[in-house]
């Protein structure tokens, strides 16, 4: 009931078609205050005209009426909507630690209403921006180090700022990337009586990284 599904309509300048590029948000205030990525309300770089959309799980639109906080670096966004009816508000928690269940609720690869369940693997600080991601950032700023919660939980493209979900309804964090850890290749070998032997690439292990709910909390103002 929570979650919401948020992204961009536009019109591509590369083929002159619309899109419709959506990914995940969830409420935090029942009166129209959702919280996603800041990656998921930037505008694609292919866009020659949009809009940023919100929409519920029965497909109602909700307008946006408002940005009201985003930070690139620590990848939160906080959007006000106009509902018709009061949201489901999430509860933001950061009473979560290394082995607690978490779930979450999203649509990866646009598989809509895909359920799965983890625990969160480690905290890890980020020590790294990208070149686009620093570029945003005011000249002589320090480049913000978000918590990252690692879990087991799976996600995929299209998951980005859904909900992670403790046993107690309560959100930890939501969706904010994916790391796929890729077996290095080897030289491929000849023998004399053997065909030449490919040795074929394989993905290891897949870190999925949440961004914790503390980064959230740290966009909305106090009263």
């Amino acid at each position: 009931m929570s979650h919401l599904r948020v992204g961009q309509l536009y019109l591509c300048s590369k083929c002159d078609k619309w899109h419709l590029d959506l990914s995940g948000g969830y409420a935090i205030t029942a009166d129209g205050v959702v919280a996603t990525c800041a990656h998921v309300i930037a505008p694609p770089p292919s866009m020659k005209e949009g809009w940023l959309v919100v929409a519920t799980e029965e497909d109602v639109i909700l307008p946006v009426t408002e940005v009201l906080a985003c930070n690139a670096g620590t990848d939160c966004a906080i959007l006000r909507v106009k509902p018709d009816k009061p949201l489901t508000p999430l509860p933001l928690s950061l009473d979560v630690s290394p082995g607690d269940s978490v779930w979450c609720f999203s649509d990866p690869s646009g598989k809509h209403g895909y359920f799965s369940e983890g625990i969160v693997s480690r905290f890890v600080k980020r020590s790294f921006m990208t070149k686009k991601e620093a570029d945003k950032l005011p000249e002589g700023t320090e480049a913000p180090k978000p918590v990252w919660l690692e879990t087991t939980t799976d996600w995929a493209p299209g998951s980005s700022g859904s909900a992670l979900i403790d046993q107690f309804g309560n959100a930890v964090g939501h969706v904010s990337e994916i790391q796929t850890v890729i077996e290095d290749a080897l030289p491929a070998r000849k023998k004399k009586s053997e065909a030449t032997v490919i040795h074929q690439l394989g993905t290891q292990m897949v870190f999925h990284q949440a961004i914790g709910a503390v980064e959230v909390m740290a966009l909305v103002k106090k009263p």
